[in-house]
């Protein structure tokens, strides 16, 4: 498949080895809408947040992913980095980029897919007759509109019936693990 000439840095946090199918899906999209993706990731490119107990390793780690970026976007003109976990887009925006100089833009995957959705028509024809609750959170759509970006993108696959579930707080699926419910469902 040929991809487009946006170029653009798929960035995918420091833990890969939990998310290594929805990393390789995520390219794949990307790829499909136009993007020529280069994906970084790993220790090596560490937002910092993992390391908060100790503000100067997270502020080095920090910093030197911000300069990896900036000598992508320098060197192959990879001026926006796409992220996919709201940890890391957090904390890009919230510390990274104003502590430090950054020369690209950041946006999360959800915004990319839903502002070029008309260019997955052709893998979201094929009907999934399947009903699904949609996992939404409150907390990072304060950054990000991605529950409704979410929507956009999933009630454009044929036979798939979306179920708004509530909008839980905060950013990660941490929340339901010490629950009752969700122990019985493992």
């Amino acid at each position: 498949m040929a991809v487009g000439d946006d170029r653009v840095t798929f960035w995918f946090g420091c833990n890969m080895l939990r998310h290594a199918e929805m990393i390789r899906l995520s390219i794949m999209l990307l790829e499909r809408v136009g993007c020529d993706v280069s994906a970084v990731g790993g220790p090596g490119c560490c937002c910092g947040t993992v390391h908060d107990h100790d503000p100067r390793a997270a502020s080095t780690m920090a910093g030197r992913t911000v300069e990896r970026f900036n000598e992508g976007a320098a060197r192959d003109g990879r001026d926006k980095v796409i992220t996919w976990r709201p940890s890391c887009h957090m904390h890009m925006s919230d510390i990274m980029a104003p502590g430090n100089a950054t020369h690209f833009d950041i946006a999360h995957l959800s915004e990319v897919l839903s502002d070029r959705a008309e260019r997955l028509a052709p893998i979201m024809s094929i009907p999934v007759n399947r009903r699904v609750l949609l996992h939404r959170h409150a907390g990072f759509a304060t950054h990000v509109a991605i529950n409704s970006r979410v929507v956009d993108v999933l009630s454009r696959i044929s036979g798939l019936e979306l179920i708004e579930g509530p909008a839980h707080p905060g950013h990660m699926q941490r929340a339901g693990r010490g629950s009752r419910r969700a122990r019985r469902r493992r």
